[in-house]
């Protein structure tokens, strides 16, 4: 049930601001319906997750080639 209101909520958000160009999940809870909310709204979707493996990424220590 918190699935489905968690991604209807986004889908919605979305579909009343066209403009939007993706999702940044700023809750340290919502991170694993990251993956369906992206499927069900067609964008991108960020979150602190995301973000420090992007840094881990910048700084060197993690290896992705």
């Amino acid at each position: 049930a918190v699935e489905q209101e968690i991604v209807g909520t986004a889908v919605a958000g979305v579909k009343n601001n066209p403009s939007i160009g993706a999702i940044v999940l700023e809750c340290t809870d919502l991170p694993p319906f990251a993956k369906k909310i992206s499927e069900a709204a067609g964008l991108p979707v960020f979150d602190l997750v995301s973000m420090i493996g992007y840094a881990a990424i910048a700084l060197g220590e993690v290896n992705m080639y």
